[in-house]
Formats: structure tokens, sequence, C-alpha cells
């Protein structure tokens, strides 16, 4: 059984990928598309693998943001760019990790979180958010 708090989770982040896709294919000037919901990205195409993180919080409430080092594994082995849209509740943002990957610093074995009914921990790469860049906010 799907802990209840992962199922609200995966909705929200689900309904706030669906909003996106076409803003930021546009922002990027890519004609990137959504994949599958096991890849470990949520949107690639020949050059770029983008992931989408939508957060219940805004850019000014943390430092830093972070997503698993093994996403940029992933891309690296495929000769991809990488990409971290965070849709906020202030808008959208672009950390473009390809370029700002020396501002980042990775964290192993870092705990991420418990509210899913078990202690998850992982690689992590954290990014600072002065270099995230904000692309707008979504027309509802």
């Amino acid at each position: 059984m799907i802990h209840p708090q992962k199922v609200k989770d995966l909705k929200m982040g689900e309904d706030g990928e669906n909003d996106i896709y076409e803003m930021i294919n546009k922002y990027l000037s890519i004609n990137a598309l959504k994949t599958s919901r096991y890849c470990p990205f949520d949107m690639e195409d020949e050059n770029h693998c983008i992931e989408i993180k939508t957060r219940r919080y805004n850019i000014n409430s943390f430092d830093e943001f972070f997503f698993p080092f093994s996403k940029i594994k992933y891309a690296d082995d495929k000769g991809k760019c990488v990409s971290i849209i965070n849709n906020l509740t202030d808008g959208v943002y672009l950390f473009d990790y390809t370029k700002h990957q020396d501002k980042c610093r990775v964290v192993e074995n870092q705990f991420c979180r418990r509210d899913r009914g078990r202690i998850e921990t992982k690689t992590m790469c954290y990014c600072p958010t002065e270099y995230f860049e904000y692309m707008g906010k979504i027309a509802k």
C-alpha cells in the first residue's frame, strides 16, 4: 500500500508538471517531451534532461534546493544537459545545472525525508537559489 502522503505528493507533482510543459519548451526554445512516470527525468529531448519539482513554498524559503545526484549520472551517460525547474508558490524557476554545476555541492548518504512511511537517504546535489532564474508564473 502506498503511503497517503506519497499519493498527495505525486498528484501535486503531476498536476504541476502538466501545467508547465509548454512554458518550459518555449522558454528554453526546445521541443522536449514528457517522459514515462518511471523515467529519471520528467522531460527529455535529444540534448536535454529536465527535472520538474512542484513545491508548496517560495524561492526565498531556502538558500538551496536539492535533487538526487543519480539524475546527473543518468544525463552524463547520455551526454545531455541538465535543467531543474522549480514550480513554486511565487513562480517558476530554472536552474541550469550544466552552467552552474561548479556552484553546487554533493552530499553522500544524505537524509532526505521520512514522511512517506520510511527513512529515505540518497546522494544529493544542493544548488544555491541565487542561481535560479525566474521564468514567470503559470497562467491558470
